[in-house]
């Protein structure tokens, strides 16, 4: 397998990221899939609910022709297709975690204890 950078290369590449699993755990490619800036449908399990949790962004596993409208409709209705986007924006920013920012609150938070 390739680096970080190829994966994510090939993902920023992509229109459209799917993930129609069955059972997952809190699944990383679909959280590096929205890092990209890449739109994400999927499975309406725990795990990608918890990522995705709006209703427009989640398919039955089982059921191939919800999955098949989702994306037929995500290619050719530009309101779904944009309210799509919006929502995947919007769940990315929820998962953007800023290490250096927290690095200095524990800091600060250190400081204060000890004054």
């Amino acid at each position: 397998m390739g680096s970080k950078e190829e994966l994510w290369k090939i993902l920023s590449a992509a229109d459209l990221f799917i993930m129609p699993s069955i059972k997952e755990g809190m699944p990383n490619v679909m959280l590096e899939a929205m890092g990209c800036g890449v739109p994400c449908f999927g499975s309406n399990i725990p795990g990608i609910r918890n990522i995705l949790h709006h209703e427009i962004l989640m398919f039955d596993p089982y059921d191939e022709e919800s999955i098949m409208e989702k994306v037929r409709r995500f290619f050719s209705d530009i309101e779904y297709f944009n309210d799509v986007h919006e929502l995947c924006r919007e769940r990315k920013r929820g998962f953007v975690f800023d290490w250096k920012g927290e690095v200095c609150r524990m800091v600060m938070k250190g400081f204060r204890l000890e004054g």
